[in-house]
Order: C-alpha cells, then sequence, then structure tokens
C-alpha cells in the first residue's frame, strides 16, 4: 500500500500534527484485552525511540485506537503503516495463542478480511486506511485532544476522562506501561 492511499484525507504535510484513527477490522474489540493494549504501548515507545514519532495525546478504545502524531524526521504515513503492520502482527498472534472464549470468531474474521486482499498476510487486524486530520493550530490541537481523551466518556465506560487507565488523559501509574507525551 503506498503511503497515498494510506488515509482517506491524506497527510500532506509531513511536518504537521495529525489526529489519527486506526480502526480494527469488523469493529473487533481485541482491546477489552491488557496484553493487546499493551502491544499498542510497546509499539509506541518503540517508535519514539527509532522512527521519532511524538504522541501528544491518545486514546485506546475496545475496538480503535486514536492518536495525536508529530514526526520530527521521515514519513508519517510511513511510520503509520508500519506501526498497523507490527501491532497487527502482535495482536492476531496474541489471539492465536491468548486464552481467549471468542478465538474462533476473532480469528475467522481477522483471516476473512485478509482473504479479501489475496497478496496480504494471513491476518488483518487492521482497516487498511487511517483517518488523518491535520491540526492546524494551537486552538485546534486542544479540541481534539479534548474530544479523544473524552471518547471513553460519551461511550459511557467512565465518568471523567482521567478514569480511562489506556489514555493520556489518565497519569499512568507506575505499574502500567507508559508513553512519553509531549505537550
Amino acid at each position: 500500500m503506498s503511503a497515498t492511499t494510506l488515509n482517506p484525507r491524506r497527510i500532506g504535510n509531513p511536518n504537521s500534527m495529525y489526529l489519527v484513527t486506526c480502526a480494527v477490522v469488523d469493529w473487533v474489540d481485541v482491546f477489552t484485552r491488557r496484553a493487546c493494549r499493551d502491544a499498542i504501548i510497546e509499539n509506541l515507545n518503540f517508535y519514539h525511540e527509532q522512527r521519532a514519532l511524538l504522541t501528544f495525546g491518545y486514546v485506546i478504545m475496545p475496538s480503535y485506537c486514536l492518536f495525536l502524531f508529530q514526526q520530527k524526521e521521515g514519513n508519517l504515513a510511513f511510520t503509520i503503516r508500519d506501526f498497523k503492520k507490527m501491532t497487527g502482527r502482535m495482536i492476531a498472534d496474541l489471539a492465536e495463542s491468548e486464552p481467549e472464549q471468542r478465538r474462533a470468531w476473532i480469528l475467522h474474521r481477522f483471516s476473512w478480511n485478509a482473504g479479501i486482499h489475496p497478496l496480504g498476510p494471513k491476518h488483518q487486524v487492521w482497516v487498511h486506511s487511517s483517518d488523518a486530520e491535520e491540526i492546524l493550530t494551537a486552538e485546534h490541537f486542544k479540541e481534539r485532544r479534548n474530544w479523544l481523551h473524552h471518547c471513553p466518556v460519551r461511550a459511557g465506560y467512565v465518568d471523567h476522562a482521567e478514569q480511562w487507565v489506556y489514555g493520556s488523559a489518565y497519569d499512568l501509574d507506575s505499574h502500567l506501561p507508559k508513553v512519553k507525551i509531549y505537550s
């Protein structure tokens, strides 16, 4: 997949910050499992170190993730592509190896979606496109970060954004994986 087909709203300015949405195929709620959420955190930290990716906010919901990303150097679209490829493999491996009552159904959804694309991998975890909205001003950034943080509140999971453990509104405790958040 080329970088130009990665997003319905393309990443046009490589130096800008973007609100990026990554959704799991068929809205499979894989992020109800801690191991899958931790795979996202682990990979975010890897891409911070290896690809100069900056994360200004994030939230991991049951079937999708939202990020405020900027890349110091390199191509953000390629980094997102590679991030999804790596985390997709990890999540598919976890679905195959970890105890899960819905294992057969989850793996069927992943393999069925991969079957649509005959040259693709055995399992497709992520929807191919990732919606990307360029952040244009400081006010726009504040509004989108507040909106991102309040996704779990709007979904009815928590009463306050700070209560959602896998999001940047929560001050992560030492026993949970940490993501370096830039402000």
